[in-house]
């Protein structure tokens, strides 16, 4: 039998931002964060700043559904981070759904 939690979607995604920026899209992420957690659907959702890499964040999150993670990608929080991030990212942003080994 598969719990609940084994259905939910994860995922993971790094944000490598320039050093000059960093400041502005931590203030960004962080209002990102209140706002989707408050989000309906929304497991967890997190954000860290590497340590080997200063200026790259990486979002940890769980959703209960595919549906729930689309429409938080249509929130406006999203876009407002969005325009945040656009000229502070330093490369690609890379989104990872997972999936278990099991």
């Amino acid at each position: 039998m598969t719990s609940p939690a084994a259905q939910h979607l994860r995922v993971v995604a790094t944000i490598p931002t320039a050093p000059e920026h960093a400041e502005a899209v931590r203030a960004g992420l962080r209002d990102l964060v209140a706002a989707t957690q408050q989000e309906e659907g929304c497991v967890a959702y997190d954000c860290f700043e590497s340590n080997a890499a200063p200026g790259t964040f990486v979002m940890v999150e769980e959703w209960a559904s595919q549906e729930a993670m689309d429409a938080h990608m249509r929130t406006p929080h999203m876009a407002e981070v969005f325009k945040v991030l656009g000229p502070a990212l330093a490369g690609d942003v890379a989104i990872h759904p997972l999936r278990p080994l099991g």
